[in-house]
């Protein structure tokens, strides 16, 4: 029984010869009586529904003329004829059948077909694709779709079916024409006609590139479809059997109006071969997927190697141009793209951390796609590639409505960083995996972060999650800080201690309003602006600069001026006086007063008097410099402290200061302060400076300068025989500088060092006539003499004092008593003045006898007794 019936191929252009095509249905009763059955299904038919009118079969496919050799076209035959006994008349089976040929070189095929005796049918359908370029699994589909040469056997197998083998000259309406009989001549001109098909498309009825109508069945009144051939491969088959399928068919249900022709072409070539898109074998469940695809038209493309099994779990997958299908028990077959497969390979594709694929591809908004694998996802999107996000990354990603919400599509694949933490970003922020945990940064909030480095920057990594606030901020806390985001969408950086004392103050809504900029690093600590003021951190705490006192911080750098970091907020006293205490210094103001900086050096001395409740008060001016040698000062209530590099700071109060301006403060011959103020006996002080002290008693406070003081040192200043000073150093009449102690003087002559004198002494001095006297005093007191006396020479005389007193002794008398050894010799200590009467006589008396001249200028005699 032929399983095909005979049909006209469509109307050509020009004449070619007639075939006579395969027809699925019955056409007419007097067909059926004529031709014997007309309609038959085929033996073992692929799916239907992946049949595709406009592309039956791939020109690449259809024209690969060395798809197969001789030792693979007898195997197939033999393995399809396995079964075959010869026909009834003696027909041989095909894989038996042998012709000889003859050389051939026709219009259309490419190359000479050289003729050989007693060729099999295997060696002819072999040199007969590589002459015309046919693909010889296309031909023996040919041969079975006409003639079931392939499988014929017994009664089917008959003479009949070698001499029309492929159809070739077979019209609907007459008998085969005879001069196209044969086996080798009918399997020659199919091939070389498809061939003319394709090099002339214009010279016949149904043209790839176009879109033709195509009828269902040679009866006109089953009527027909545009189909739209995409290939020259699909419009050969048509202009050779120029039907296609109806639904009926197609549904499983034929009708009177349903041919198989090119139906059985695609079939037979499905279930033999694989896909008619590939020369490689498709089959089975990647076949499936393929045609539901489109085949070629699909997002993979044709295959590009055969199925390759052996993967984990039982899995396979066959390579395609575009991507590739892979399949596992557990996971179904899907395919995965190229674009996609670069996101896949990092992780080494089935053998890494995502798996298999669960899902084929899926669109998503704005051109973008995702596919869903055993261990995450991969995203692609016009603006991020095609990305791989892991389920760790896509935990914090699904809050956000993963591509539709904030953070949009991934941009990054899943990158890491320090303290092996890792991370990933988006369109609209990324997310961060790390020991504290798998965090979202919003666009919004990596603004600010990444202006200081991210997570090498000064915050670190994020510890928590945005969130928002009631007044409509955001925030999120990271290893060393925070980012706020403020209602209007404006970002800062803040610090831990920054942020908990701006809440403190009411945040944005409170007293120091919104942040102006982000918070900076500092040295040892960190600062922020804020619109009513700043907030200081470091380790002495987080604490409020407000403009007022800032503005009095300035001067000193800041932190990095003598004041250092703020150490308290600004307290406001009962009195209305406010003060901010710093690491070295306070700032302060009395109510709609002068905000004024105590700061280092001026602060310490300030402090060791009481500070603000002290001896000296509050400030009442700012510390003023350029002064001499680089120096500085500043005023208080009650006193002032000086500064200078070479002598420190030290205060200085006000009955002290009483007795330094007289020599000009600094510019003066005491110049600065050098020391504290020290405690002495009676309730006295002491202040040291450049050039000399200031020394106070309850008889006052005065100036000592370091000449006076180097003749006072000697009577052990303060604990000696003059004690305190009890006057400033004043010049007298006679050109001599005199400064009084308690219990004498100092004294200088023009030109002389200073020298101190006992009251004692002064006193003899003066009864002598002083300067005019004895002249001016040449040397220190000195002691150790008999009987714990001491002497002092003048310019005309010396002072003796003993038991008896102090007395002078003029140069004329001295000069009697020296021979006498004075004190030593038999006068003794003199135990008088010389005293003259009205006669002109002098006489001094001495402790065993006296002096005596009798006249001025007369000789002095020692008179013993």
């Amino acid at each position: 029984m032929i399983p095909h019936a005979a049909r006209r191929p469509a109307d050509t252009v020009r004449a070619a010869p007639r075939r006579r095509p395969a027809v699925l249905a019955a056409v007419t009763t007097v067909l059926a009586m004529t031709l014997g059955t007309l309609v038959a299904a085929p033996a073992q038919a692929a799916d239907p529904r992946y049949f595709d009118p406009g592309n039956i079969i791939a020109d690449e496919v259809f024209f690969d003329g060395g798809a197969m050799d001789v030792a693979a076209v007898s195997a197939f035959i033999a393995d399809k004829g396995r079964s075959c006994r010869a026909g009834n008349d003696g027909t041989p089976c095909l894989k038996d059948y042998r012709e000889s040929t003859w050389t051939r070189s026709q219009s259309g095929c490419a190359s000479t077909y050289e003729g050989a005796a007693n060729e099999t049918a295997a060696q002819i359908i072999v040199k007969v694709a590589r002459a015309c370029g046919v693909n010889p699994r296309a031909l023996l589909v040919l041969l079975q779709k006409e003639q079931s040469l392939v499988t014929a056997s017994g009664s089917s197998l008959y003479a009949t079916r070698y001499r029309s083998a492929t159809g070739y000259g077979c019209p609907d309406t007459a008998p085969c024409a005879s001069q196209y009989y044969g086996f080798f001549n009918q399997v020659y001109l199919a091939a070389r006609q498809f061939r003319l098909y394709a090099a002339n498309p214009t010279s016949y009825a149904h043209r790839p590139g176009t879109t033709n109508t195509v009828r269902f069945h040679p009866n006109a009144a089953c009527g027909s479809s545009s189909v739209l051939i995409r290939n020259s491969a699909t419009a050969g088959l048509y202009n050779y059997t120029p039907y296609q399928p109806n639904g009926a068919v197609l549904g499983g249900s034929p009708d009177g109006c349903s041919s198989y022709g090119n139906l059985n072409f695609w079939s037979t070539y499905t279930d033999w071969f694989g896909s008619t898109q590939s020369r490689f074998t498709v089959t089975g469940a990647v076949l499936e997927l393929w045609a539901s695809l489109g085949y070629s038209a699909s997002p993979i493309g044709e295959p590009v190697g055969n199925l390759v099994t052996g993967l984990k779990d039982g899995g396979s997958f066959q390579p395609f141009r575009n991507g590739a299908v892979y399949s596992s028990p557990a996971t179904g077959t899907h395919y995965v793209t190229a674009a996609y497969d670069v996101a896949w390979p990092t992780s080494r594709r089935e053998n890494g951390p995502l798996g298999y694929p669960l899902t084929d591809p899926r669109p998503l908004r704005a051109g973008g796609s995702y596919q869903v694998f055993q261990g995450g996802a991969i995203y692609s999107s016009p603006v991020g590639g095609t990305r791989a996000v892991l389920p760790a990354v896509d935990a914090a990603w699904p809050p956000a409505t993963r591509e539709n919400g904030p953070l949009g599509y991934p941009t990054t694949d899943l990158l890491s960083t320090r303290d092996n933490a890792s991370f990933q970003w988006f369109e609209g922020g990324g997310i961060y995996l790390s020991a504290h945990g798998t965090f979202a940064v919003p666009r919004a909030v990596d603004t600010a972060w990444a202006a200081g480095g991210r997570e090498n920057g000064p915050l670190g990594l994020p510890t928590s999650a945005a969130t928002r606030t009631s007044s409509g901020e955001t925030r999120q806390s990271f290893e060393r800080g925070l980012v706020v985001v403020l209602a209007n969408g404006t970002a800062f950086t803040t610090t831990t201690s920054i942020a908990a004392r701006w809440d403190a103050a009411g945040g944005a809504t409170g007293s120091l309003g919104k942040p102006l900029s982000g918070s900076v690093a500092l040295r040892g600590g960190a600062y922020q602006s804020f619109e009513r003021g700043s907030v200081y951190s470091s380790t002495a705490g987080t604490f409020v600069v407000t403009p007022t006192v800032d503005a009095a911080w300035p001067p000193s750098s800041r932190e990095n001026g003598p004041l250092g970091y703020p150490t308290s907020d600004a307290v406001t006293a009962p009195d209305g006086r406010t003060t901010q205490t710093f690491q070295g210094g306070i700032v302060t103001s009395a109510a709609g007063g002068p905000v004024l900086a105590v700061a280092a050096p001026v602060h310490a001395p300030w402090a060791a008097t009481g500070g603000l409740t002290g001896s000296f008060g509050p400030p009442s001016s700012p510390f003023i410099t350029g002064l001499r040698n680089g120096g500085g000062y500043q005023v208080f209530a009650r006193g002032g402290v000086w500064s200078s590099p070479s002598t420190g700071a030290h205060a200085v109060s006000p009955a002290f200061d009483a007795a330094w301006p007289t020599s000009q403060r600094e510019n003066g011959p005491l110049g600065y302060p050098t020391s504290r103020v020290f405690p002495l006996r009676d309730g006295g002080s002491f202040q040291a400076f450049q050039g000399g002290g200031i020394w106070s008693s309850p008889a006052g406070a005065y100036a000592v300068s370091a000449a006076f003081d180097a003749a006072w040192p000697s009577s052990q200043r303060e604990n000696g025989p003059l004690g305190f000073p009890t006057s400033a150093a004043v010049r007298d009449g006679s050109g001599m500088t005199v400064q009084t102690f308690q219990g004498g003087r100092v004294v200088q002559a023009p030109g002389r060092a200073p020298v101190a004198l006992t009251k004692a002494v002064w006193d003899a001095w003066q009864a002598a006539g002083g300067v005019a006297g004895l002249g001016v005093p040449t040397s220190e007191a000195r002691g150790g003499l008999r009987n714990g006396g001491s002497f002092q020479t003048f310019e005309r005389g010396g002072v003796w004092t003993s038991g008896a007193g102090s007395f002078a002794v003029t140069a004329a008398f001295d000069a009697a008593w020296p021979s006498s050894q004075r004190e030593n010799g038999p006068l003794g200590y003199p135990t008088s003045a010389a005293r003259t009467d009205a006669s002109g006589r002098t006489v001094q008396t001495f402790e065993r006898g006296r002096l005596v001249q009798a006249s001025p200028g007369a000789q002095v005699v020692a008179t013993l007794g």
